[in-house]
C-alpha cells in the first residue's frame, strides 16, 4: 500500500479550523457516541418491553442481540478518557488553564444531572413508591458518588442507578487535569499504562478477597482501563510517529480482544458484567477493543468504509444528544415499565418499543433546546485557551465531551497510509 500524502481526508482534519473560525469535529467519534447510546438504550430496552406475544422469537432474537449492550458504557469511557486528555494537552499551557476546564464541564455535565435528579427525586420517587430509598440514598447521588453507594451495597439500589458511570467519569475529571498538567506527555503514557495493567489485577484481588462483584463492576479504581485507554490513545497521536503505531497495532488488537471475549463466552457461556472471569480479562478486552476502534476512527482517512458507516447522519445525530439520552432513558424506562402504562400499551410490544424510543429522543430535543444550549451559551466566558502552538482545542457543543484539536494530530496522520 503507498502512503498517502493528503491529509484533508483524515477525520482527524474534518473541518480544521483558523484561529478565529469555529471549533472542529471529528465526525466518527460523534457516530461512535451514537453506538454506545444505542446499546445502552437496547441493553435497557428489553426489559421494558418484555415479550412480543405471537412473536416471542423476534423479542428473544432481541434480547440476546442487546444482552452484551450493557458495555457501551465502556466504549462511552473511552472516548471521555480520549477526548478529555486531548483537550488538557492541548489546552495546558493556555491561561487558566484549570479555572476554564472545570467551568465548562461544570456548565455541560451539571445542570441537566441535577434538573433529572430533582425530577426524580421529587416526582418519580414518590410516584414509584421508592421514595424512601431515594431519601435515604439521596446524599449519594447529589455527590456523585452513587457507584460506591453500589458497590458498598453489593446491589442496586433506588430508580436512577444508570448514575454509576457518570459519577466515575466525575471523580475521573476532579483528579486527571492536574496528572496532566504535572507530567510529561511520555509519562502521561506510562501512567496510562499503569492503569489499565493495574484495574483487572486490583479486580482480580477484590474478588479473590471475597469482595462483591458489584465493587468490581462500579468502584472507580476498578474501571480505569477504558478510561486510560482512551487517554493512551489520545495522548500517542500526539507524539511523533504515534498516529502511525495506532494505526498498525488497531486491527491486532481489535482481533486478540475479540477472542478474548469468544473464549470467555465459550468458557463461561455469559458476557454478563457481573461474570467474575468477564470482570477480570473481559472488561480490559473491551477496553482494548473499543480504543482501537477509536484510534481506527481518527487515523483512517474520512474515506474509508469505518469512517463512512460512523459518520452516518442518524448516528451523529444521536451523538449529539447522548447525554441528554444516556440521562433521560432511565426516566422514560420507570415511566413504561409502570402498571399504569403496562394497562395502556397491554402486551404491543412495538408500541412500547415505539413510546420508550420516540419519547427518550423527545426529551432529550426538548431539554437541549429549552434547557441545555442556553446554559451552554455561558461557555463564552471560560475559553477553551490555545496550546503552545497558538491553536485552539475544538469542541462539542451538543454532547457530553468536548472534542480534541485535529491540528496537533495533522502531522502524525499525514503519511499514512490509505
Amino acid at each position: 500500500m503507498k502512503p498517502s500524502h493528503a491529509i484533508q481526508d483524515s477525520p482527524a482534519q474534518a473541518g480544521l479550523e483558523h484561529s478565529a473560525g469555529p471549533p472542529a469535529r471529528i465526525a466518527p467519534l460523534d457516530g461512535l457516541r451514537g453506538v454506545a447510546i444505542l446499546m445502552v438504550m437496547g441493553f435497557h430496552l428489553v426489559e421494558v418491553c418484555g415479550q412480543w406475544r405471537g412473536r416471542e422469537w423476534l423479542s428473544e432474537g432481541l434480547r440476546v442481540l442487546f444482552r452484551p449492550g450493557w458495555s457501551g458504557v465502556d466504549l462511552f469511557f473511552v472516548l471521555s478518557g480520549f477526548l478529555i486528555t486531548g483537550i488538557l494537552l492541548d489546552s495546558r499551557d493556555s491561561p487558566h488553564y484549570f479555572r476554564n476546564f472545570y467551568a465548562r464541564r461544570t456548565l455541560r455535565i451539571f445542570p441537566l444531572y441535577y434538573a433529572f435528579l430533582a425530577v426524580m427525586m421529587f416526582l418519580v420517587a414518590p410516584a414509584s413508591g421508592e421514595f424512601d430509598e431515594m431519601r435515604r440514598t439521596q446524599a449519594w447521588y447529589w455527590s456523585y458518588a452513587a457507584n460506591w453507594l453500589y458497590a458498598l451495597d453489593n446491589g442496586w439500589s433506588g430508580p436512577a442507578t444508570h448514575l454509576w458511570s457518570l459519577a466515575i467519569e466525575e471523580q475521573f475529571y476532579i483528579v486527571w487535569p492536574l496528572l496532566v498538567y504535572l507530567l510529561s506527555r511520555r509519562r502521561v503514557l506510562v501512567l496510562c499504562a499503569c492503569l489499565i495493567l493495574g484495574a483487572p489485577c486490583l479486580r482480580a484481588l477484590l474478588l479473590a478477597l471475597g469482595g462483591g462483584r458489584m465493587a468490581a463492576y462500579t468502584a472507580t479504581p476498578c474501571r480505569l482501563d477504558p478510561l486510560a485507554m482512551g487517554a493512551l490513545i489520545a495522548a500517542a497521536i500526539r507524539c511523533p510517529g504515534g498516529a502511525r503505531v495506532v494505526h498498525k497495532w488497531a486491527v491486532p488488537a481489535i482481533g486478540g480482544a475479540l477472542v478474548c471475549l469468544a473464549a470467555i463466552l465459550i468458557w463461561r457461556r455469559s458476557l454478563s458484567e457481573m461474570e467474575p472471569v468477564m470482570q477480570v480479562g473481559g472488561f480490559s478486552a473491551l477496553a482494548i477493543f473499543y480504543g482501537a476502534v477509536v484510534g481506527l476512527a481518527v487515523c483512517l482517512p474520512s474515506s474509508h468504509r469505518l469512517n463512512i458507516a460512523l459518520s452516518w447522519r442518524p448516528l451523529r445525530f444521536l451523538g449529539g444528544i447522548s447525554y441528554a439520552v444516556y440521562i433521560l432513558h432511565f426516566l422514560w424506562r420507570c415511566v413504561f415499565g409502570s402498571d399504569a402504562w403496562a394497562g395502556l400499551f397491554g402486551e404491543s410490544w412495538p408500541a412500547r418499543l415505539a413510546a420508550y424510543t420516540l419519547g427518550t429522543v423527545a426529551a432529550s430535543l426538548m431539554s437541549w433546546h429549552l434547557f441545555e444550549k442556553h446554559i451552554l451559551k455561558l461557555k463564552v466566558r471560560f475559553p477553551a485557551g490555545r496550546n503552545a502552538a497558538g491553536q485552539r482545542p475544538a469542541e462539542s457543543s451538543s454532547s457530553t465531551m468536548d472534542l480534541p484539536s485535529a491540528r496537533p494530530i495533522q502531522q502524525n496522520v499525514r503519511t499514512l497510509p490509505r
